[in-house]
């Protein structure tokens, strides 16, 4: 007997899916860097990862329009992204460039006005401000100071020295050095009474507004002013606390004590 039934033809097996993930990426990364170009160098990084990835999913095999889109976009994102960033960085350096320019200009024009203003009043000596150096002053008002400075020497022989400078046209800096602060913290008392003794009694030039008193050791460091100046009975009104000095104008040095 012949067996006379039929079976179903087997189904055919399924096609497996072409992966798309890198190509999708590649894609969206590139859309991204074209969208944020005005970001500058963020856009150029994006822009390099998008072609990046569209390369490696052209190379797999993956969607190939999704892919070469991918690196297109991310291309264009890269490029706009590197024109922002140049003209931006152009623009900068401009805009730099002309406040150093305009601030050049204003010291430049300051230090002029005090070269005129030291000519006509016959000024001895002319720096730039901004260095805090002597800028201006007279040569009768120099040699008053030199000579103050060597007196000071001399009542206060136990210190390494004492400096008289003149800043700006009116403030006079005496500064009290001592060998060491680490030996010897403070000002002794005894040579910063002498030296307040020696400025009440000095003939200031007209030209001379205030006394600055401060002091130092022959390193560079501050060493008190305050606790001497209590020991002497300085006047309260001329101390600085936070400043660490005295601060005496010229025409009260008679009430220093």
């Amino acid at each position: 007997m012949t067996d006379t039934r039929t079976f179903p033809a087997p189904s055919p097996a399924p096609v497996s899916a072409t992966p798309k993930g890198l190509a999708i990426s590649a894609l969206v990364v590139g859309i991204a860097a074209l969208a944020l170009s005005f970001l500058g160098w963020i856009a150029v990084a994006l822009g390099a990862v998008a072609v990046i990835l569209g390369i490696v999913a052209l190379v797999k095999r993956q969607s190939k329009g999704m892919s070469i889109a991918g690196i297109v976009t991310g291309a264009l994102g890269a490029i706009g992204g590197a024109i922002v960033a140049i003209v931006l960085s152009l623009m900068i350096g401009a805009v730099v460039s002309t406040v150093e320019q305009l601030e050049e200009g204003e010291r430049a024009g300051t230090v002029e006005q005090i070269e005129d203003g030291a000519d006509a009043e016959g000024a001895a000596e002319v720096v730039d401000p901004r260095t805090d150096a002597l800028y201006a002053s007279d040569d009768a008002v120099n040699e008053a100071l030199a000579a103050l400075s060597a007196r000071l020497d001399e009542v206060a022989p136990e210190l390494a020295g004492v400096g008289v400078t003149i800043y700006g046209q009116d403030l006079v800096n005496v500064s009290i050095v001592v060998e060491d602060e680490r030996e010897t913290p403070s000002v002794p008392a005894s040579a910063l009474r002498a030296v307040l003794d020696e400025l009440a009694a000095f003939e200031a030039p007209a030209l001379i507004a205030e006394w600055q008193i401060s002091g130092w050791d022959v390193n560079g460091w501050n060493v008190d002013v305050l606790k001497p100046s209590a020991e002497v009975s300085v006047n309260s009104e001329f101390v600085d606390q936070e400043w660490n000095r005295l601060n005496i104008p010229a025409d009260r040095v008679a009430d220093i004590f």
